[in-house]
């Protein structure tokens, strides 16, 4: 419906305030669902309360003006004008005459529910990193609730009307506080050609992230596969989607990790995390995707696990971590250790996409090169990320645990339990049956997040 708001000589809109039972000029510090913007449907004031419109019967109005179809009017109580004094937040009722702060602009509005956008995605809290689904917002009658924080309709309509063009995230004002939301709609992605035990491996990894994980979010596969889509559960309410692919060498398999910025949609996903097939998770995730989320670059995991790794993954040793381009380009980054590119994190695409375009073609000329010997996707990624000084081995590393065939190596000096385990140096030909044997023993051990 076609209503107005009033908004005094400075343009802030006038509130009730029925704690008070006075008129204040914004919510400000007062901010609460006690402090409601003032309605005029031509006639009269009015407030809604528990949805039903209350007349402010106290106050008298009357027009004085009209500039441009838009009415200038007054308000009045008990025989006097409530002027908008700079110095105060309250009218004040003592004039007898009408002037510049005793005017006030009735400014049409359409009263849609603009709030929809927000309560129609899960929000990453900023200042208390907690994700909040849609459900957990609560409708006022001018506003609405998350968790404990109220947040004005009219004040942040602005806000909220943005979401239509931009929904990845949010700065909503709580009178003189802000607070920052950013959207959580997580995608967890693998690459599966070939084998039957790649495509079991994706099933194994995607149960141990729904029943040990708690993971809620959507999945996709890149697969040369047709019956991918038994990986996922029966029950499981999120979606699954298959990007039909076709790989002919390893390093084409390596490289399709590379090109999730084909995905269609992809742009809605944030965070975003690439497996390894051989990747289980171990503990719950949100708290992980949630760093994620919150970190300006790609997000990676060094190799520094003592008692596991026989060959130091070091930069100015190591050919699998890119020490051969490293040295060739007179280049060695700061860190010590390299990363592995198993398991890859972005807070969304457009944090990873140019990098990612990088490393495909810095891979696609190797090929031509012919100079494809070794773990060369893991040399590229750690060679370009570095290079660009855009990763991150902070989030990830201490979270994540090597899996052998009898043992589990946490990373170095770390009380964390680990996130994920990655069995990349249990044997071949042992290592699905290691990791379905894990993923059940601590399913069995392990009380499911809420």
């Amino acid at each position: 419906m076609v209503d107005c708001i009033l908004l005094d000589h400075t343009g802030s809109p006038v509130y009730y305030d029925q704690n008070a039972d006075t008129l204040v000029r914004g919510s400000e510090d007062l901010a609460s669902a006690a402090v409601a913007p003032v309605h005029y449907d031509g006639s009269r004031l009015r407030v809604f309360k528990n949805g039903a419109p209350l007349a402010l019967d106290a106050y008298q109005v009357r027009q004085e003006g009209s500039i441009g179809g838009i009415e200038d009017v007054s308000i009045s109580k008990g025989g006097f004008f409530g002027a908008a004094e700079p110095a105060s937040r309250v009218l004040v009722f003592s004039r007898t005459v009408v002037s510049v702060w005793e005017t006030f602009r009735c400014e049409p509005r359409f009263y849609e529910d603009t709030s929809r956008y927000f309560r129609a995605s899960s929000w990453l809290s900023v200042h208390d990193r907690k994700v909040h689904d849609p459900d957990a917002v609560q409708l006022t009658d001018n506003g609405f609730m998350v968790a404990d924080r109220y947040y004005d309709t009219l004040e942040n309509r602005p806000a909220l009307d943005a979401l239509a063009h931009d929904d990845s995230e949010i700065v909503l004002a709580r009178g003189i506080f802000t607070d920052r939301y950013v959207r959580y709609d997580p995608l967890i992605y693998f690459v599966a050609f070939g084998s039957e035990d790649q495509r079991e491996g994706v099933a194994v990894s995607i149960r141990s992230l729904v029943t040990i994980g708690g993971y809620k979010g959507n999945f996709c596969v890149i697969t040369d596969r047709d019956d991918i889509a038994s990986v996922l559960p029966g029950d499981y309410p999120g979606k699954l989607h298959v990007i039909q692919a076709s790989a002919h060498t390893r390093l084409e398999m390596w490289r399709a990790r590379y090109q999730i910025a084909d995905m269609p949609h992809i742009d809605r996903y944030q965070p975003v995390l690439y497996l390894d097939t051989d990747v289980v998770c171990n503990d719950g995730i949100t708290p992980l995707l949630s760093d994620v989320l919150m970190s300006p670059t790609v997000c990676t995991g060094t190799e520094d696990h003592p008692g596991v790794v026989i060959i130091p993954s070091l930069y100015r040793e190591s050919k699998a971590v890119g020490h051969a381009f490293f040295e060739r380009d007179n280049f060695f980054p700061e860190a010590v250790y390299g990363f592995n590119s198993g398991i890859i994190a972005f807070a969304s695409i457009r944090i990873a996409r140019s990098v990612f375009e990088t490393v495909c073609s810095t891979i696609n000329r190797m090929i031509r090169l012919d100079a494809t010997e070794g773990w060369v996707d893991q040399a590229v990624l750690n060679y370009v990320l570095r290079k660009h000084s855009h990763v991150d081995d902070k989030t990830l590393s201490s979270r994540i645990a090597v899996g052998t065939g009898d043992g589990i190596y946490p990373y170095r000096d770390t009380n964390e339990v680990p996130v994920f385990v990655h069995f990349w140096s249990t044997h071949a030909h042992e290592r699905l049956n290691r990791i379905r044997n894990y993923v059940f023993e601590r399913t069995l051990s392990f009380e499911k997040p809420s």
